[in-house]
């Protein structure tokens, strides 16, 4: 499900920031001039989104919900400006990373407006703050206006902007903006989309391959700073990063250039969809969980998966994955999923790939009625986008997203201490484990004992690589596990600072080899610790490093 692209302007400012129209005033002219969507991208403030969505309910304007983000590259050493798109409107994180930024830039303006004022310009904090009614905080745009009222200059940016703002003007300078790998990680975890603004007017054409890599959705290719080298550059670099391109006027109204709302459109054949693949994929596991919640008070009956007693299913575990699957595909139709349930012929590499284990624990689940998860890993290419998964009973919800980091709850995951050996480390496997591990390629897991804290055993590949993340476990190790098993809580580990290894061993003495071993760990130590234990058991090293 997309907004209506077919004649879209993705770059709008309004006087919420720095624009000199009122939101009203331009979704009325985006319908008068025959726009099917618009994106309000005031800059670091989200205040206007509210009244923009009712005023395109009436106006028949789809409306999606947008920022313009001041950022700074501490590598390269500039400013660079990041657009976020189809996030959830209420931007819990956005505006935890922009208020402080606002407030600086409030507090700058005003510091301005006083060396103005001081050389004798014609203007006061009142007048300024007049000019800038409803604008979350003044800026330099509201001072020329002001100007050009007194007849000073006859537009915003003029050679006086320069002589005041730029260089060694009387007011240049500029505040403390926000690290980009930050602002794009805000933007992910609000479920939105990010694009990087005019590449061609900041030159951060470099910058490029590094945001890709952390989940950059797109480039802004439509816009007056890009020059048509510039465009044909961007167009190559979408190309080899699968980056979506986008476009838009960038209008102001009377505080910008002259280019009126509409004048530049996004790229024909633009598919933005109504919520970013976080977000659609936050609000199925959060209803799937509240579903499961409510069918607890049923006593789930377990069925054996091929005569196996130790691997139980319940219609519960069939219902969720055909919930999620059915919500996902709603959204995102072209997508692929592999999932624990239904035999299903995917490739990892073609495309977008969810995969779900719709109760991870079962045997918890029927047994317990606690300790069993939602398991839910979104992949493009075979390369991880993010990860989700949710202990349902306890009512935690963490979050990995390649590039961005962890979450628990919506706020970064800040886990315990990873310092430390075998010696300080609790280990999780089961007594299955034991004896596959014996029996598959002759280690005694037993030998373990005596050199870690402890050993536990918690029933859920998905919990325990979780608690890895946050630091309450240290090692973990599954003779058998499968991809939907780790898929998420893996992304998430590894966000953490964690990481793990999956593939076949082999005996170097015995020649054992069959199955797929999975072993995880928090703390560089531990992992050179639990591999030499391994090695020293027979293992070829070579699959733990």
């Amino acid at each position: 499900m997309s907004y209506n692209t077919a004649r879209a302007d993705l770059h709008v400012h309004s006087r919420c920031s720095d624009g000199s129209r009122s939101v009203g005033e331009l979704v009325t002219l985006a319908a008068q001039r025959g726009l099917t969507a618009i994106s309000l991208t005031d800059h670091d403030t989200v205040s206007g989104l509210p009244e923009a969505l009712a005023w395109g309910i009436r106006k028949g304007v789809d409306i999606i919900p947008g920022i313009e983000i001041s950022a700074y590259d501490f590598t390269g050493k500039r400013r660079i400006h990041l657009l976020g798109y189809a996030f959830d409107p209420r931007a819990p994180r956005i505006k935890a990373l922009c208020d402080p930024l606002l407030r600086r830039r409030h507090v700058r303006t005003g510091e301005q407006i006083a060396l103005l004022e001081e050389a004798g310009y014609p203007l006061t904090l009142r007048e300024i703050r007049e000019e800038a009614g409803e604008a979350t905080a003044l800026y330099k745009q509201h001072i020329m206006a002001h100007f050009m009222k007194k007849g000073l200059t006859d537009r915003i940016y003029s050679p006086l902007y320069r002589e005041l703002f730029k260089g060694e003007g009387l007011c240049a300078g500029d505040m403390e903006y926000i690290d980009a790998f930050e602002a794009l990680r805000a933007i992910q975890a609000d479920g939105g989309l990010a694009v990087l603004a005019h590449p061609g007017q900041q030159d951060s054409f470099d910058l490029i391959p590094e945001l890709a890599r952390r989940g950059l959705w797109g480039l802004e290719l439509n816009h007056e700073d890009n020059s048509e080298e510039d465009r044909a550059l961007l167009a190559d670099l979408a190309r080899q990063y699968g980056l979506a391109l986008t476009g838009g006027s960038d209008c102001h109204g009377d505080y910008g250039s002259d280019h009126e709302l509409g004048d530049i459109l996004a790229p024909e054949g633009l598919s933005l969809p109504r919520d970013g693949r976080l977000g659609v994929a936050r609000k199925a596991v959060e209803e799937a969980a509240r579903i499961l919640r409510d069918e607890i008070e049923n006593t789930p009956e377990g069925e054996w998966k091929n005569g196996d007693h130790r691997d139980l299913v319940t219609r519960h575990d069939r219902e969720t994955e055909d919930y999620l699957v059915r919500t996902l595909s709603r959204y995102f139709p072209e997508d692929h999923f592999l999932t624990e349930e239904t035999d299903r012929e995917t490739d990892l590499n073609r495309g977008v790939v969810w995969i779900i284990d719709p109760i991870d624990g079962t045997t918890n689940f029927v047994h317990r009625r606690r300790d069993y998860a939602i398991s839910v890993a979104c992949y493009r290419e075979g390369k991880p986008l993010f990860g989700l998964v949710k202990d349902v009973a306890g009512g935690n919800l963490f979050e990995g997203i390649t590039g961005g980091g962890a979450l628990l709850n919506g706020v970064p995951l800040e886990g315990k201490s990873s310092e430390g050996g075998l010696r300080d480390s609790l280990v999780d496997f089961s007594l299955n484990s034991v004896h596959l591990m014996r029996q598959n390629y002759a280690v005694d897991l037993a030998e373990l004992a005596p050199l870690v804290c402890g050993h536990r055993a918690f029933g859920s590949a998905s919990l325990i690589l979780c608690s890895l993340a946050t630091g309450d476990t240290h090692i973990y190790l599954s003779a058998r596990l499968s991809l939907w098993d780790y898929a998420a809580a893996g992304i998430i580990l590894r966000e953490s600072g964690g990481d793990y290894r999956e593939g076949p061993l082999c005996h170097r003495e015995k020649g054992y080899r069959s199955g797929r071993v999975f072993l995880a760990w928090k703390g560089d130590k531990r992992g050179r610790e639990i591999g030499d234990f391994l090695h020293g058991e027979g293992l070829d090293r070579e699959v733990w490093r």
